[in-house]
Order: C-alpha cells, then structure tokens, then sequence
C-alpha cells in the first residue's frame, strides 16, 4: 500500500478497501494508518509484530475499530517492521466495509 505524505499546504487523502491478505506499509517510524469502518458491527485491526524478547513472541498490536468509526493507529516504531524489511503488516478480521489509507508527516 502506499504511504500518503502529509505536506504543509495539506493533502486530500485516499483510501482503499481492506484486502482479506491485509496489508503491507513502508515504515520509517513516522508512518501511521486511518482505518475507515462504514459497517454496523465493530472491527479488528491488527498490527503483525515479529519480534521476540528471550525467546518468546511479543504480542501483535490489536486495535477494536467500532461501528461508523474513522481510526488514526501508528506512528509504529521500527520494532514492528517484519524481519530484515522497512515495512509493518497490517490484517483485519472481515475487510466488509472497512477502507485503509497509510500516512507520514513529511
């Protein structure tokens, strides 16, 4: 997914449906999500988070989205960029009315 950069003069943002692969997003430590749920049942969004602490998983980042809720998630330290990569992995738990965008402040 590409990240939207946030410009003093502003942006007019985009969104696109969630994938029911979810969704993968560039991070430098700045990069947030907006999760859009036009639906009447509430959402789950989770953020992957591949790292361990002396063997065991740290857990995933998950955020309920309720019904008619716009969500801003992030910024997202580099701890949650998959292994060996500059990007973060993002699932939903149904993609049924639920759009995402990913931003940065320039």
């Amino acid at each position: 997914m590409s990240v939207q950069t946030i410009e003093q003069a502003g942006i007019t943002p985009t969104f696109v449906a969630a994938n029911t692969d979810g969704v993968s997003v560039v991070n430098n430590g700045n990069t947030y999500i907006e999760v859009i749920n036009s639906h009447t049942q509430a959402h789950t969004v989770t953020v992957d988070h591949p790292g361990t602490v002396d063997g065991l998983a740290v857990a995933d980042l998950t955020i309920s989205v309720t019904a008619a809720q716009t969500r801003k998630i992030g910024p997202f330290s580099a701890r949650f960029n998959q292994s060996g990569a500059n990007y973060i992995h993002v699932n939903f738990d149904s993609v049924t009315s639920l759009s995402v965008g990913a931003f940065r402040i320039a």
